[in-house]
């Protein structure tokens, strides 16, 4: 058992292009970056070089942001934090464990998330705050991978995308005492 102090930790799978992406947009990015700082500014006044310049770099900050997602227990909630824009704390005791539902069909990620309102989605990458049926839904989820549909008594609905859905849904179970 967990000491209550720790926070315990939810696995979180990374999404399937993270890799490519780090390997490929980084150092094309930092070789742009070394470029503008030996040739100076000059050298990048033409329209394709700042926009591939620009491109790269907002990438890259999408890229890294996408690294620090996070999903933790402790102090009685459930802490989400979605790239480095989106947080979300949900206390346990207002999950409805009743009708918490797994996730494994692809397709039926994005047809739980409805409309995105503010967020940020990479082709198989959701997070953020998103529209389904009149209800507000936190999404911090991934086309591949299996997701937890859980609902939560007078706020928004969470959909996260775990590595193990039964281990996932066990540990907040416990948690809350359920």
């Amino acid at each position: 058992m967990t000491p209550p102090d720790l926070p315990l930790a939810l696995r979180l799978p990374p999404p399937p292009w993270q890799g490519l992406a780090l390997w490929v947009l980084l150092p094309v990015s930092a070789i742009a970056v070394l470029l503008w700082v030996a040739f100076g500014v000059d050298a990048l006044t033409t329209g394709p070089v700042v926009a591939a310049v620009i491109v790269a770099a907002v990438l890259c900050l999408l890229v890294a942001s996408v690294r620090y997602n996070r999903a933790t227990i402790s102090d009685g909630k459930l802490h989400l934090v979605a790239g480095l824009l989106f947080r979300r704390h949900v206390p346990l005791a207002d999950i409805d464990f009743d009708r918490i539902e797994i996730i494994y069909e692809p397709r039926s990620v994005r047809q739980w998330l409805g409309i995105r309102v503010l967020g940020a989605s990479f082709p198989g990458f959701y997070a953020g705050w998103f529209r389904h049926r009149g209800r507000w839904v936190f999404a911090l989820a991934l086309s591949a991978a299996p997701a937890l549909h859980l609902p939560v008594r007078g706020r928004a609905d969470i959909v996260i995308a775990v590595a193990s859905p039964q281990d996932a849904l066990a540990k907040l179970r416990n948690s809350a005492g359920a």
